[in-house]
């Protein structure tokens, strides 16, 4: 639900696999998505899970790339997931963008 109330109608959200999901926002451009990306990590933190026994923080961490006009969609999935990795090796809870990206770029995905 967190997720879910802050993407534009044109968004798809879903599990990407495990604990990963994926959100593709077609016409974003790449500084766009990261403050969406931004935005989503600082709900998800914000936000409490209750489970048996208690409440818990749940945290996230994203990677973001774009899929330029002319390019692979895969190849803007693999980056994303890079970032995505070096999010979490930098200490998790944050927001990774492909350092090949410039930051006016825009994705067709």
């Amino acid at each position: 639900a967190v997720v879910a109330a802050n993407l534009r109608g044109s968004d798809v959200f879903g599990r990407w696999g495990g604990e990963e999901f994926l959100i593709a926002c077609p016409g974003m451009r790449v500084r766009d998505a990261a403050r969406l990306a931004e935005k989503l990590r600082e709900r998800v933190q914000s936000s409490e899970v209750i489970i048996p026994g208690g409440r818990i923080t749940v945290s996230a961490s994203f990677g973001v790339s774009v899929a330029p006009p002319g390019s692979a969609t895969a190849d803007a999935l693999k980056r994303a997931d890079e970032a995505l990795y070096r999010a979490k090796e930098a200490g998790r809870n944050r927001v990774e963008i492909d350092p090949t990206v410039r930051s006016d770029a825009q994705t067709t995905m």
